[in-house]
């Protein structure tokens, strides 16, 4: 089976809400967010886990990119946060035991190290 990587965008309103970035942003347990946004990025890298596709999108492309915002800028900005950047390498760590994929492990990693102010890592 080939592996897709795909861009995971969050919903903005008309009125220019985020209502999952203020729904995640709101949760005071960073390792709770931290899971939640590595479940994400696993997302963006073809990892589906176990979920099941429920059918064909109906909007175009523009139309999804005017609204919406990418979830990898909101994560970068979250891992500038040492502690949350530590449960988020924990949580991929956690991910490398359950299905050894040292690819996804890698892509976390470079994901802290650019956000912590380093060039993009090449891991």
């Amino acid at each position: 089976m080939q592996i897709i990587a795909r861009e995971v965008r969050n919903y903005i309103t008309p009125a220019g809400r985020t209502p999952f970035r203020q729904w995640l942003t709101q949760l005071r347990d960073k390792k709770t967010r931290a899971n939640i946004q590595r479940r994400i990025a696993r997302l963006e890298e073809g990892n589906f886990g176990d979920c099941k596709r429920l059918g064909r999108g109906t909007m175009n492309k523009e139309t999804i990119l005017e609204q919406t915002i990418s979830f990898r800028d909101d994560l970068l900005k979250d891992l500038t946060d040492t502690e949350f950047a530590m449960y988020y390498i924990e949580a991929a760590l956690v991910d490398y035991k359950k299905d050894g994929n040292t690819a996804s492990l890698r892509m976390a990693l470079r994901d802290v190290v650019e956000a912590q102010g380093g060039k993009e890592a090449h891991l």
